[in-house]
């Protein structure tokens, strides 16, 4: 995790970002959280989506079992067209918008032998070394926003219907961010699973430009 951190940071030194819009899902949720909190001088609004990683743990959701049950359904052996569809498909609340065309895409990116390199070696790093920091990291940013909360413009959204990250998680982060962070906001797509942005492209896109850019939009 302080890796992927550092990497991040790297990144945006590089390419002269001085301050920026910082947008993560899921997993990346935690990573922009971190960074919002860290340097909150180079973060103009976090906008969080759809994460069970930053969400405090709930026993009866705990942290990977969506995926833990999706691996072992997964066929076995090098990937295919159809392996490569099963997780967008089961992370939505419809399947429209996991086209053909992002399949093949998907599919291609699996197959890339540095992919599959890493998919191998994550399998033994997992429960060690990325998991322990990867949870030390979210203990402590949890901390910190309970009793600090968030300097910046914070914007939540998540899909109604989110089997990975459902939005009972959403809430109880939400009472969180709220207790200490001034400008919050949810927003909440119904019909939208794991992918709101996919799922309700348009609605997403005036959400983030009316949030971050504060442009008026006809809704």
């Amino acid at each position: 995790f302080d890796k992927v951190m550092e990497h991040t940071r790297e990144v945006l030194q590089r390419l002269d970002v001085s301050r920026a819009h910082i947008v993560g899902h899921s997993r990346g949720a935690l990573f922009a959280a971190r960074l919002a909190l860290e340097q909150p001088e180079r973060t103009r609004s976090l906008v969080i989506l759809d994460t069970n990683t930053l969400a405090p743990e709930d026993p009866d959701f705990p942290s990977g079992a969506f995926y833990a049950d999706l691996e072992r359904r997964m066929p076995a052996g090098p990937p295919t067209p159809d392996s490569a569809r099963m997780e967008a498909v089961a992370n939505s609340y419809s399947g429209e918008h996991v086209t053909d065309d992002f399949v093949a895409r998907m599919y291609a990116i699996a197959s890339l032998p540095k992919t599959q390199d890493a998919r191998e070696r994550m399998k033994s790093l997992n429960q060690g070394q990325w998991t322990l920091g990867l949870n030390r990291r979210r203990e402590e940013t949890l901390r910190t926003i309970e009793e600090h909360g968030f300097s910046v413009p914070t914007l939540m959204a998540w899909g109604f219907n989110d089997p990975s990250a459902p939005l009972h998680l959403g809430l109880r982060l939400l009472d969180l961010v709220t207790r200490k962070t001034t400008r919050t906001e949810l927003h909440v797509f119904n019909r939208a699973g794991h992918y709101s942005f996919r799922e309700h492209v348009d609605g997403f896109n005036r959400l983030l430009a009316g949030f971050c850019l504060g442009e008026k939009t006809d809704l």
